[in-house]
């Protein structure tokens, strides 16, 4: 029983480990609901294709962003409420501002380059 704990315990402690080195996943939000709270047929058609394209673009850049700017962007995101209707279109601007400071960081520390002949 002791050794079963022990091991439990031991997995458990490796699991942030193991999730921050393959990253998060995209937060998920239930756009459809969100946006039937608009009630208007065409408010709810936009909302939707907005909604579409917010959620293209934060998975193209999800992926890029580093474990520790997923985390940042998955705590803003859960700021954002369940029933949000711009749940992705705020998540896109927060991600591509979290992948242009990860970039600015990036350049940081690369040496400059050199023109060379």
């Amino acid at each position: 029983m002791r050794y079963a704990l022990i091991a439990a315990v031991t997995a458990c402690l490796a699991l942030p480990s193991i999730a921050a080195a393959e990253g998060l996943p995209v937060p998920p939000h239930d756009v459809d609901r969100a946006c039937a709270s608009l009630r208007d047929k065409g408010l709810i058609a936009s909302c939707v294709r907005d909604e579409q394209f917010s959620y293209d673009v934060v998975t193209s850049v999800w992926g890029r962003l580093s474990p520790a700017r997923q985390r940042e962007s998955y705590k803003f995101a859960s700021e954002q409420g369940s029933t949000y209707h711009a749940f992705y279109k705020s998540l896109s601007l927060f991600v591509t501002t979290q992948a242009q400071m990860q970039q600015q960081d990036d350049d940081a520390v690369r040496p400059v380059p050199r023109f060379q002949r």
